[in-house]
């Protein structure tokens, strides 16, 4: 996409920002015609505009998509860009290949995007992140750097698979999901330690390499204790996994990451999460006044599960104060289970 069109996407996209669905849709009549992709690459800039005002924390991924235009480059500095393996909510990562480094995931994020200034914010404090953290359950940074089209971070290739995955194909034994769990809480102690909370801890920000080890990904946006990127009542994260106070809005800390863990295990242990509902809204009100269905009575693999319900009794509570103190506490009991 050239900088013309980006900037008549713009001056279209900063018209409508504001106005009514049916305002929007007769503007676009008018001024698209037949150019029926300049029309997919507003309307996904409005769908992700709106999506924010809400609350979402992905505003970056429609317009990514609906603007079938975006290529990437064949190499950027000592990076040769092999394909793409994904688009997320922080930009889009590639296989690329580099002389020193081998295989490496390259994200970019390109310089033309909306809400510019908070996703470059968040770029940057991811390549912060993986900067001050040194674990084997994290991948590695090898380079961030900014050229005139991009802002990029080189990190390690993980060859493996994603954990969502696995939970597709039902409940995972009870070893291999509590020693998951037990992996992240590690990793998360950590991160805890220098005050920082990931803030998306899900099954498809895990993966798990070609010997079956546990790699947390996607640090986009988390969040160090003396760093404010949200606005105040700002709803940041993915519903299903939620706390209750991310869906009110308020400060959050380290605490979320357990409810998260929580959620993930219950899911790991029956391929179902323990809130789920036809839409967000609904998904909001189960976390915020429903309590989770008990786990069942063994694993899958026949193992009593009545010891880890006590953990998760103590992971899924409402209120942070009362939850689970600390991963490294969980990492105790969860420890002694296996």
């Amino acid at each position: 996409m050239d900088r013309q069109r980006w900037q008549l996407i713009q001056s279209i996209f900063r018209h409508l920002s504001d106005k009514s669905p049916s305002h929007r849709r007769d503007y676009l009549d008018m001024v698209c015609e037949d150019d029926k992709a300049l029309r997919r690459e507003i309307e996904a800039l409005l769908e992700s505009h709106d999506r924010l005002e809400q609350g979402e924390q992905d505003f970056i991924t429609p317009f990514l998509q609906g603007a079938r235009e975006f290529r990437h480059p064949q190499s950027l500095g000592d990076y040769r860009i092999d394909k793409e393996l994904g688009r997320g909510g922080m930009g889009v990562v590639y296989l690329a290949q580099h002389p020193q480094h081998g295989k490496v995931a390259l994200k970019l994020l390109p310089r033309y995007t909306v809400a510019t200034e908070e996703a470059h914010r968040r770029f940057s404090l991811e390549a912060k992140v993986l900067a001050s953290l040194d674990h084997p359950a994290l991948c590695r940074l090898f380079d961030s750097f900014s050229t005139e089209e991009y802002a990029a971070i080189a990190m390690e290739f993980i060859d493996g698979r994603g954990l969502d995955g696995d939970i597709k194909q039902g409940p995972l034994p009870y070893r291999q999901g509590l020693d998951i769990i037990l992996n992240l809480s590690d990793v998360l102690t950590h991160a805890h330690a220098q005050g920082l909370a990931h803030r998306d801890i899900k099954s498809n920000n895990v993966l798990l390499d070609r010997q079956g080890e546990t790699k947390l990904i996607d640090f986009g946006i988390a969040k160090f204790a003396d760093i404010k990127l949200t606005a105040s009542g700002q709803i940041i994260g993915t519903p299903g996994y939620m706390s209750p106070e991310q869906w009110r809005g308020r400060g959050v800390d380290h605490r979320t990451d357990l409810w998260s863990l929580g959620v993930l295990m219950y899911e790991l242990l029956t391929a179902q999460k323990p809130f789920t509902a036809v839409d967000r809204f609904a998904v909001a009100n189960k976390i915020l006044t429903k309590e989770a269905s008990p786990l069942p009575a063994t694993s899958c693999d026949g193992v009593d599960l009545a010891p880890v319900q006590a953990i998760l009794d103590r992971l899924l509570v409402k209120d942070p104060q009362q939850r689970l103190g600390s991963c490294a506490e969980l990492n105790t009991q969860l420890g002694a289970l296996v």
